[in-house]
Parts: C-alpha cells; structure tokens; sequence
C-alpha cells in the first residue's frame, strides 16, 4: 500500500468517526426491556402486563405531566389504538421487572411501539401512527 492509500484511508477513517460522533449515536441502543427511566429520574416507562387482562401497550409517567385530581398522571399508547392521558392508583405494568435507563438517542422499543429518546423529547407511537411527545416544556398526543 503506498503512503498516499495509506493517507487517504486514514482521513476516510477520521471523517466517518467524526460524523458519528457528531450527530451523537454511536452510543445508541435498542432497548427491549419490559421498563425504562430517564437517566434524569423524570420519566418512568412499563409495558403494560397482558395476564391481568390488559391489551398489549405501554404507559408513561413524568412529572411534566398535568397532576391527576387524586392519583398519578399517566399516557397510555396501546398496539393498535388511539392514545389518551389518564390517572391511576394502580400498577399494571410487570412488578419484578428490570428497568433500564434510556439516554439519549436510545430506542425502546414493544411489540407494535416504538419510542426515542432525545435531549428535547420522549416521542412513542405505535403501528398505526397514533403516540405521544413529552418534553419539559410541553407534551402533547398525536
């Protein structure tokens, strides 16, 4: 190999590595586990648990949520149907399952659901297009 292909592999190389680490995903994953928190503590995340009877879905607490009247706020997005906001006393999710911290530019991802976790949002939705944002500022369902 001369020392131009040499040079020039070598600036290949750097190039790529500096685009990678300028958008900020080399670190990303693809989460699968039944629970995820924000590394911030103020997001909470679980998939809900179909043996209670529950359709297949996810909820979502935050405390940039509206407080509920007399429980916990929370975002339901089930597989296939419309999103909607709600309060619960209950716990629906799986009680002995990990939780994972989800960074930023991570994936968590269900069965028919997937959502993203970037520095300015949380943003799910399921197969059909329907989900949720939740930011400090604001949240909203589509």
């Amino acid at each position: 190999m001369t020392n131009f292909r040499r040079a020039s592999t070598l600036l290949l190389l750097v190039g790529v590595l500096g685009v990678s680490l300028m958008t900020g995903t080399s670190g990303a994953r693809t989460l699968k586990s039944q629970n995820v928190k924000s590394t911030a503590g103020s997001l909470y995340c679980y998939a809900l648990n179909t043996s209670l009877g529950t359709r297949p879905g996810i909820e979502c607490m935050s405390k940039f949520l509206p407080a509920g009247k007399h429980n916990d706020s929370f975002i339901q997005l089930l597989q296939r149907s419309n999103v909607h906001l709600g309060e619960r006393g209950d716990y629906p999710g799986y009680l002995h399952a990990t939780v994972q911290k989800i960074r930023d530019g991570d994936t968590w991802q269900r069965p028919g659901i997937k959502c993203t976790m970037r520095s300015s949002a949380f943003k799910c939705s399921n197969d059909l297009g329907r989900g949720f944002s939740i930011a400090r500022s604001r949240w909203y369902l589509f």
